[in-house]
């Protein structure tokens, strides 16, 4: 029988109006959507639920949110049932702090159970540890407070598997058990301990630090300095200044910017360290205590710019040739024409000119570089007698000119006098022999052609 056009419009209209089919639940029915369709279940008493917090739960809170882990076969793991369309919406809104001291942060995971007296979900496992930064520095055996570090998991824009660290905004009071005291501005881990329901602080990192001196190293062994890290390039500095002690006296001299060891002080918490720039100037740093520090060469070679004791008694300025030397082949000296000054401590280069070749070691007594070995004026000339009329056996001195030097270096003058000491008698423009006699201070002419 033909269908007319009117009819078949009313059958599409009464289809349009016919409501969706709602399947409903009463207790003690349980009705859930899963990855794998509707479940109908009798309900299980209130018990054991794996939950995700939803949001952080500090100390003595309750009635904050987490959902429901549910397991999901087709992705082969536990998903959150509010964030994931397969599962129906599971909230557990009455999440509390069970130790009244703890503190449990956004995206944890936890068994939870339900305390139907207080009607909230509590975490079985109390709060185990956290990443975190000191506030202020905590004193050896003392507390502080410890701000509390958390993964941006929430950032969209990072990858939860590299995620950063920032501030998670709370705080907690923590106690130094170990008595080795923490500088503010410190890396470290907190740990709840269940018995006393407080927390306790761990340096993470280790108390051995690489520094640079920032300051100079002051003639009381301290020096102001920071600490150094690798970045994957260079060294750059990180932290806070520190105040650093030389508790040997055996480290420097060192220059600005030298580099070195050195470990926390395990008995002074600061050390007050009177800065040149502005004089005077006090100012209180986390002590640590130096163990290596790159010191000044040990060994240079270098040039005299003026005449042993020509301005200060057995001194003389030089010019660093080169430098060598433990530790770390050395940090360079003053390179600079007259850079350093070089010291003849046993008396034995006196008679070095400038321009004389000279080796030296560092002396950590004074800081100063002595003298082992130095080109000196030399001992003996070859010349010719330079008098008219020639050189009698009573003449008590005599010029010579001509000079050539046998040995070391050559005086600037051209000409010198001898004393006749043996009495010797020749021609004018005799060839002749002096040497230094070093006990009288005087050259001697001991030879005449």
């Amino acid at each position: 029988m033909p269908v007319s056009r009117d009819r078949n419009q009313r059958t599409l209209d009464e289809h349009d109006t016919i409501q969706p089919l709602e399947i409903n639940a009463v207790p003690p029915v349980e009705l859930q959507q899963t990855p794998l369709g509707m479940s109908v279940r009798l309900a299980h008493a209130p018990g054991l639920k794996h939950v995700v917090l939803k949001e952080d739960v500090p100390a003595s809170a309750a009635d904050k949110t987490s959902a429901v882990l549910g397991y999901d076969p087709v992705a082969g793991q536990f998903v959150d049932t509010v964030d994931s369309p397969a599962f129906s919406n599971q909230v557990c809104a009455k999440t509390a702090d069970p130790q009244d001291a703890g503190l449990y942060l956004k995206h944890e995971r936890h068994v939870c159970y339900y305390d139907p007296q207080s009607d909230q979900y509590l975490p079985v496992a109390g709060p185990a540890w956290h990443l975190g930064k000191t506030d202020v520095a905590i004193a050896a055996g003392g507390a502080g407070t410890v701000s509390i570090w958390k993964a941006d998991l929430d950032d969209e824009d990072v990858d939860s598997d590299t995620s950063e660290a920032i501030d998670s905004g709370w705080d907690v009071t923590a106690t130094d058990f170990f008595g080795r005291g923490l500088p503010g501005d410190t890396l470290v881990m907190v740990f709840f301990h269940h018995q006393s329901r407080s927390w306790y602080v761990l340096r993470a990192a280790s108390d051995v630090i690489r520094f640079k001196l920032i300051g100079s190293l002051q003639a009381n062994g301290t020096a102001l300095g920071q600490q150094v890290t690798w970045n994957g390039s260079a060294y750059v500095t990180v932290g806070a200044e520190i105040g650093l002690v030389d508790p040997t006296g055996l480290l420097g001299p060192a220059a600005l910017g030298a580099v070195g060891w050195a470990v926390r002080s395990p008995d002074r918490g600061k050390v007050t360290l009177n800065l040149p720039d502005p004089p005077g100037d006090a100012v209180e740093y986390d002590c640590y205590e130096m163990v290596s520090l790159e010191g000044q060469a040990r060994w240079i070679r270098a040039t005299l710019v003026e005449d042993l004791g020509q301005t200060t008694v057995g001194m003389a300025a030089a010019t660093v040739v080169e430098h060598w030397g433990h530790p770390a082949m050395g940090d360079a000296p003053d390179m600079s024409p007259g850079g350093v000054t070089v010291v003849d401590a046993t008396g034995l280069f006196a008679r070095a000119l400038a321009g004389a070749d000279c080796q030296a070691v560092l002396y950590e007594q004074d800081n100063q570089y002595h003298l082992v070995h130095c080109e000196q004026q030399t001992t003996m000339y070859l010349g010719q007698i330079d008098q008219a009329g020639g050189l009698a056996h009573t003449d008590l001195t005599v010029p010579v000119d001509g000079l050539t030097a046998v040995n070391g270096q050559a005086q600037v003058a051209t000409t010198l006098t001898a004393s006749n000491t043996f009495s010797l008698a020749a021609n004018d423009n005799a060839k002749c022999l002096v040497i230094w006699n070093d006990s009288e201070q005087t050259w001697e002419l001991v030879q005449v052609a």
